[in-house]
């Protein structure tokens, strides 16, 4: 399993067995980049998870 984040300028690649062990990896690598990515989603899903709970009452 192979993991690539590109954004501002950065490319960081993991290899892994599983996409878990790819996940860990990267992590170790570039625990700052991991923490945006990680930080980000969790925005988007809440944010989306707002607008369906607002869409639904």
């Amino acid at each position: 399993m192979s993991i690539v984040l590109t954004g501002l300028g950065i490319l960081a690649h993991a290899d892994g067995r599983t996409g878990r062990e790819a996940w860990r990896i990267m992590r170790r690598r570039h625990p700052r980049l991991t923490w945006a990515v990680t930080t980000a989603y969790a925005l988007v899903v809440g944010l989306a998870v707002t607008v369906v709970a607002r869409l639904v009452t």
